[in-house]
């Protein structure tokens, strides 16, 4: 089995307030230390209980943030990671072209609008149904007929994929009293809960449903006061459709492979100097 892991790190134990990367104090650099370890951690217990669920090939995409807040050297050595600008790069990196078997979302945050849940945001509007990040992946694997096994983070975004798919396996990090207060487990406690629940997820895989999800697929979304949908080229492809979005409505760069420097970027074919509209 290939699996693929995306995580974020607002769901990790201990979190309760967002990562300030503008703040240069000794003070917020030692905490963004500590948080990056704790996120580490738990999805590499992940990686590991995966293994030895019977995973063959497991692959980690770090999607918070600057996409580099996973500490690479600490990782099991059989895993592979994607890290960099994912703002740069299509949705779901290497998804399609590695075909993965089944996915786990972790260390996940409830979408904006959740109530007593910890750091929740975004929200995205797919055929009419409101999701958040760990539910677009879901559906993103749904369409391609890929279960998603697994799932982690706060009690709320817990709770809002397994009204998805209720047979996932899950691991609940700890529960908010307020947006920015929480009731956390230890990470040790969440830890090795992350090995024996992925162990298991990965020796479940074949009897947890794929989430149906049928086409034809858009979005809706609010701009300037006003609603407004969007379509992609192929109505019928998912993940096409959602890249075209995110690059469309909300300025991602995916597809394009400058690199920022006009002496370098002149050397690259014209197809690639731009975004994926």
């Amino acid at each position: 089995m290939k699996l693929y892991i995306q995580a974020d790190i607002e769901g990790i134990a201990g979190m309760a307030q967002f990562e300030n990367r503008d703040d240069q104090s000794a003070e917020n650099l030692h905490r963004r230390l500590r948080l990056r370890k704790l996120y580490t951690d738990e999805v590499n217990a992940a990686a590991r209980g995966a293994f030895a669920g019977g995973a063959k090939h497991v692959t980690i995409w770090d999607s918070h943030g600057a996409g580099n807040s996973i500490i690479i050297e600490e990782l099991d050595q059989r895993v592979e990671l994607i890290t960099g600008n994912y703002s740069r790069a299509p949705w779901l990196p290497f998804f399609l072209e590695d075909e993965y078997d089944a996915g786990m979302y972790l260390c996940a945050h409830a979408m904006a609008g959740t109530p007593f849940a910890c750091l929740p945001h975004t929200r995205m509007v797919l055929n009419g149904k409101a999701y958040g990040e760990g539910g677009m992946f879901i559906n993103l694997l749904a369409s391609r007929r890929v279960p998603t096994i697994m799932v982690s983070g706060d009690q709320a975004a817990v709770d809002e994929m397994l009204k998805l798919v209720p047979q996932m396996e899950r691991v609940v990090s700890k529960k908010a009293l307020g947006p920015f207060i929480i009731k956390s487990r230890t990470p040790q406690a969440v830890c090795e809960e992350m090995y024996l629940k992925a162990k298991k997820a990965a020796e479940n895989r074949k009897n947890i449903p794929v989430y149906k999800i049928l086409p034809p697929y858009f979005f809706t979304y609010t701009k300037d006061g006003s609603e407004h949908e969007y379509r992609g080229k192929d109505e019928n492809d998912l993940i096409d459709t959602y890249r075209r979005f995110l690059n469309t409505v909300y300025g991602y760069e995916g597809g394009n492979q400058c690199v920022g420097r006009p002496e370098v970027d002149i050397y690259l074919p014209d197809e690639y100097k731009h975004k994926l509209l």
